[in-house]
Order: C-alpha cells, then sequence, then structure tokens
C-alpha cells in the first residue's frame, strides 16, 4: 500500500515533478515524429502521384490508405504478434502512429483534393507551359495547407500516441497512466485517492 502511494503521488507531481515532465516530452516527442511521417510520406506520395503522375506512387499511397483504416489497436495488435515487438524496437511505434486511428487516410485526402485542385490553378498550367518548375510555384499553397491541416489532427495523433504507449509499453503519459492510475486502482480498488 505504502508503494502505491508513492506511485502516486509521484504521478501527481509530489515529490517529482521532472519525472512528470519526462513523460509528457516523449509522448510529444512520438506524436510529433508520427504527424511528421504521416504529413511527409503523404505529401511525397500525393504529389509525385498528381503532379508527375506516378502510377507506383499512386498504389502505394492505396495500400496505406488501406492500412491507415485500421483501428490503432489493432493495428499495435498486429505488430506485436507479426513482428515480435520488444521494448526498445521504436520505428513500428512511429508508424503505429503514423498510419493508425485513420490519420495517414485523413492527411492523403485533404492533400489530394487540395493538390487536384492546385494542378488545375491558372498559375500553375502557366508554370508548366513556361516550362518553369511547379514545385516553386505550389510550395505556398501545399505548405498552408499543410498547416492548417495539422492543428485538426494534432488530437487523434496524441490520442493514439497515448494508446500506442499503453500497448508497448513505452514510457510516456500512456504508460504512466496504466502504472500510476490503472495498475493502482485494480491491485487496490477500495483505497480512496
Amino acid at each position: 500500500v505504502h508503494a502505491t502511494n508513492q506511485q502516486l503521488v509521484f504521478f501527481q507531481g509530489g515529490n517529482n515533478t521532472l519525472g512528470v515532465f519526462q513523460f509528457l516530452a516523449k509522448t510529444f516527442f512520438y506524436g510529433i515524429s508520427g504527424l511528421f511521417l504521416a504529413f511527409t510520406v503523404s505529401t511525397l506520395l500525393t504529389y509525385y502521384s498528381i503532379f508527375k503522375r506516378s502510377v507506383s506512387a499512386r498504389r502505394l499511397s492505396s495500400v496505406l490508405n488501406l492500412l491507415s483504416g485500421i483501428h490503432i489497436i489493432l493495428f499495435c495488435f498486429i505488430i506485436k504478434i507479426v513482428f515480435a515487438h520488444q521494448e526498445g524496437f521504436h520505428v513500428f511505434i512511429l508508424l503505429s502512429i503514423a498510419i493508425g486511428s485513420y490519420t495517414y487516410a485523413d492527411i492523403h485526402q485533404y492533400q489530394s483534393e487540395q493538390f487536384s485542385r492546385l494542378f488545375q490553378a491558372d498559375f500553375i498550367t502557366a508554370a508548366r507551359s513556361w516550362g518553369d518548375s511547379i514545385l516553386k510555384h505550389a510550395r505556398r499553397s501545399i505548405t498552408i495547407g499543410l498547416l492548417s491541416q495539422m492543428n485538426s489532427l494534432l488530437g487523434i495523433v496524441f490520442a493514439s500516441t497515448i494508446i500506442v504507449e499503453y500497448f508497448f509499453k513505452v514510457r510516456g503519459i500512456g504508460f504512466a497512466l496504466e502504472r500510476y492510475l490503472i495498475s493502482p486502482n485494480l491491485l487496490y480498488p477500495s483505497q480512496q485517492v
């Protein structure tokens, strides 16, 4: 019972507030990294499939869209079983955050619609006819679209990050919730906090 009280005090920031900030920092790092990975891959594949008319980029993006439709919990379960995930194998964690919970599919749908409209814009048509770089002219519109979309996805990505941390036992908010709040309440349900 004494160890449980110490764990609850630690999580609530009593004696070691720095420990709580370390959990927050890890969750923030994984969430932002997963979101950045999803944005980067989606932007590249969408750019190549629309502006360069690449069939392989379109096919790879379709596969990632299908994988993105799998819920994050099932996605984590598949990774843990198929690849025998061990603590410290963090590449799969970033993939889970980037692809799971429909994150990649949301980004890709928004970007393909935006890039298709941009591809038909007058200034892009003029740049193509003059032989100028399309990316040079489309860069500003693409960046503004990405920034406006990132705000709407932050909540989904961080919720997914907490689920992934809980599932893979990565030291972040998900791990802290399980260790300091859920487990003590399951072990000592009658103890009042």
